[in-house]
């Protein structure tokens, strides 16, 4: 049998568990969101990098070097500002 001192520290736990879960699914949360701005915040430096090379460089090797197609060069190079 149970006593009362077993049975709190049972309900301890149990709450805790539950506190840990909720915390464990707010740092996912954070941490997706740090993610989804860390590759937009990529995506954008690798624009204007593209952009800044295509005064140099045909857009044709700069397809090759970044692995895109040249209508994809020639799309960010129109549209980055």
């Amino acid at each position: 049998m149970s006593t009362k001192k077993e049975d709190a520290a049972e309900y301890r736990i149990r709450e805790l568990e539950r506190k840990v879960a909720g915390l464990q699914r707010q740092v996912g949360v954070i941490n997706a969101r740090a993610d989804t701005t860390d590759k937009r915040t990529e995506r954008r430096l690798r624009d204007l990098e593209i952009k800044a090379a295509a005064q140099h460089v045909p857009q044709r090797k700069l397809a090759e070097i970044y692995d895109l197609t040249p209508g994809r060069i020639s799309q960010i190079v129109r549209r980055v500002a």
